[in-house]
């Protein structure tokens, strides 16, 4: 009985020495966070290109209609209509920039270059609109609320 539980030990010592506490993602860390391999972001992984809609919440008006068309040559066109506010289309258009991550963009309004940026992040067929600072919206709606759908691919 004595020789059982021994080699019960020995043999739990010996299968946790096999751990050799190597990440097997191919994700690297730092200071303790897991950090997203360079070589896959949004910008390399995901098919960014397309049409993106949703509507935005709007203090003085139903919602805000958005639609933003993100080119392969890094331009950009937007159109907003502001319901309930009669013909208020608005549209802009530009450039974007990826961030050094590869996994937001900033929109740069061609003809307001002095405008304030417009950050989101790319997701699977996804934007995500960030705040003035490139960060996720924290509001008391819903997440969604700030999640705009791919409706076009570019073929």
């Amino acid at each position: 009985m004595k020789k059982n539980v021994i080699l019960i030990c020995f043999a739990l010592v010996a299968l946790s020495a096999c751990n050799t506490g190597t990440n097997r993602s191919n994700n690297a860390r730092v200071n303790g966070t897991e950090v997203a391999d360079p070589a896959h972001n949004s910008r390399n992984s995901l098919d960014w290109a397309g049409v993106y809609t949703g509507t935005l919440p709007c203090a003085d008006c139903e919602g805000i209609d958005v639609e933003i068309r993100l080119n392969e040559d890094l331009t950009y066109e937007r159109v907003m209509i502001y319901r309930g506010k009669g013909d208020n289309r608005l549209s802009d258009s530009g450039r974007f920039e990826w961030d050094e991550n590869g996994s937001k963009i900033k929109l740069i309004d061609s003809t307001s270059p002095g405008s304030a940026n417009n950050w989101f992040q790319v997701g699977e067929n996804k934007l995500f609109v960030l705040d003035t600072e490139g960060n996720r919206i924290e509001s008391s709606l819903p997440p969604e609320t700030y999640i705009f759908e791919k409706t076009e691919v570019f073929e």
